[in-house]
């Protein structure tokens, strides 16, 4: 018998191990199946839910019905865009319109200063040839009388080679005041 209790004993000694290996495999199926029960109680729960809802959708989910309502929505949000677009466009243009308008304004300021410049320098070319033509006015007019008095001399006698010589002072016959518009004075020296 003892050598049955020795060979028991060196079985039992390599057989423990594995034994005790597989206990706690054992313990670890248990204590894994424990603290999933949790989550295997959600999904079981989940899967309750999802079959009762079907049911009271009488098989219809209602996401064909939601997704109309999704697409009338995107439509509408479309169109917006697209109004908004165009209304951006319309600003665009108005501001387009308005720079234009600014510059042009500005260029007409230029261009009436430049024409305003023209015009003085224009309006005073015009002053002098018009107090030209009256000087020539007067030189025609009120002098002309002088081109007829001068025709009564006798240039043989009076304008000879002698002229302010000899005392000859009808060579001297001069304008004492400037002529006006009206006026001008002649006479012999004395």
């Amino acid at each position: 018998m003892v050598a049955a209790d020795a060979a028991l004993t060196t079985a039992t000694t390599k057989w423990a191990p594995l034994s005790e290996a597989a206990i706690a495999r054992t313990n670890d199926a248990a204590a894994h199946k424990t603290a999933n029960a949790a989550f295997l109680t959600a999904y079981d729960a989940a899967v309750a839910e999802t079959a009762r809802l079907t049911a009271a959708a009488a098989g219809n989910d209602g996401t064909a019905a939601a997704q109309g309502d999704l697409d009338a929505l995107v439509a509408t949000t479309d169109a917006a865009e697209a109004a908004v677009a165009t209304q951006r466009g319309r600003v665009e243009a108005l501001v387009t319109a308005k720079r234009t308008q600014t510059n042009e304004e500005a260029a007409w300021g230029v261009r009436v200063t430049a024409a305003t410049t023209a015009k003085g320098v224009a309006d005073t070319a015009s002053a002098t040839a018009t107090a030209v033509v009256t000087a020539e006015k007067e030189n025609v007019t009120t002098r002309s009388y002088l081109m007829n008095t001068l025709a009564l001399y006798d240039t043989t006698i009076n304008w000879s080679s002698g002229c302010n010589a000899d005392a000859n002072v009808k060579c001297a016959l001069k304008e004492n005041t400037p002529g006006s518009a009206t006026t001008s004075v002649w006479t012999w020296p004395t």
